[in-house]
């Protein structure tokens, strides 16, 4: 009888064992699954029904996790500004500067990003861009030629001064991109900036944005005046390594719910051996 309970109990181990290791395969393809279906979009992200830029995600170099909304309703636009306006802030633009653009162009989508502090819900940034379906870009008088096509065009973006240098900016940039390239009516050119500082123009240009001048109503152009006609124009291909990075930064968020069940249960086997 006592040789039969020991030969009971060593074939009952290997089946837990056995089941152990089951479990962890599970787990595992849950893992690889997921990463696949991430990794699945195209780099072109044409006809996409995921995004990238409005999943959830932590803020680099920062435990800070936000989330990002497209506001198109002016109610909800007002009330987005309003909380803005009510933190105390200084900011760089004022409420008058966002309510211009919002009157100019009715057809823009304000971007938020927001996060949660204990039950309560807070701005960190916000942008304004807009589209402009025949811009002219450039005009030859001789040739009878001009440059026009359609192009997004970044009105005002602006970070918390407490939230800065951790992504949120490039964020909303992403947001933009994304829409754009997601416009047949957008050929190479994707999306248009004016910097309004030495350390905006700066910014654009880590983040790819290409110098180009447009000469308003044929001012002359020279040294003085040079500034006035800079802007910056994400083409096509930038655009896409943008938004192929704040993918990529979006992936370990998705998965830390399977690698959180993997930890809990690989702790939990260990205690119980």
């Amino acid at each position: 009888m006592g040789k039969w309970l020991f030969f009971c109990l060593i074939i009952m181990k290997k089946i837990y064992k056995t089941a152990n290791i089951v479990f962890l395969f599970i787990l595992t393809g849950a893992i690889a699954c997921q990463y696949a279906y991430c990794l699945r979009v195209p780099s072109s992200f044409q006809g996409r029904k995921l995004s990238a830029s409005l999943a959830p995600s932590l803020a680099s170099n920062s435990n800070i996790t936000y989330h990002a909304e497209e506001i198109n309703d002016k109610t909800e636009i007002n009330r987005a500004l309003d909380n803005w306006f009510s933190i105390n802030e200084v900011r760089e633009f004022d409420r008058s500067r966002w309510d211009a653009l919002i009157q100019s162009h009715p057809d823009g989508v304000l971007l938020k990003i927001e996060t949660e502090e204990g039950a309560t819900h807070k701005i960190l940034g916000l942008g304004f861009y807009h589209k402009i379906s025949s811009f002219m870009f450039s005009m030859d008088e001789i040739a009878e030629t001009e440059d026009i096509a359609a192009i997004y065009y970044g009105d005002l973006l602006e970070i918390s001064s407490s939230h800065r240098k951790i992504g949120l900016g490039k964020r909303l940039i992403s947001m933009m991109l994304e829409k754009a390239l997601n416009d047949p009516d957008i050929k190479s050119r994707v999306l248009l900036v004016e910097p309004a500082t030495t350390d905006a123009d700066s910014y654009f240009d880590e983040l790819g944005a290409i110098v180009i001048h447009i000469a308003r109503e044929e001012q002359p152009v020279d040294t003085e005046t040079e500034w006035q006609t800079r802007y910056r124009v994400f083409y096509r291909g930038s655009a896409e390594k943008i938004l192929d990075g704040k993918k990529n930064r979006v992936l370990p968020v998705q998965l830390r719910l399977f690698e959180d069940i993997l930890s809990q249960e690989l702790t939990s086997k260990a205690s119980s051996i």
